[in-house]
């Protein structure tokens, strides 16, 4: 993330840096992460799934699953107004 594996404090700590410089959230814009979650999803040589996450530092489960549906209200509006778009709808 902002270093080799091991440094720079807890994978949360380095992670909210990591998520604050992707999303161009650097100190001179005055904005600050303060919650986040990575949601990931990985599979083995033998077909296996796994479900990985991880949240910022202090993260409870409250905010999580808040930040989790934001998001998924926010994609399924984006995919609605898409849909309207495409019809002609949108009148």
């Amino acid at each position: 993330m902002t270093g080799p594996e091991g440094t720079g404090g807890t994978a949360q700590d380095r992670a909210l840096g990591f998520v604050q410089e992707v999303l161009g959230l650097a100190e001179p814009e005055g904005v600050m992460v303060n919650k986040f979650v990575i949601l990931a999803e990985g599979m083995d040589s033998d077909g296996r799934r796994a479900f990985y996450s991880l949240t910022n530092p202090g993260a409870t489960a409250w905010d999580m699953v808040g930040l989790l549906q934001y998001g998924l209200q926010r994609q399924q509006a984006r995919e609605f107004v898409d849909d309207l778009g495409a019809s002609g709808d949108g009148d």
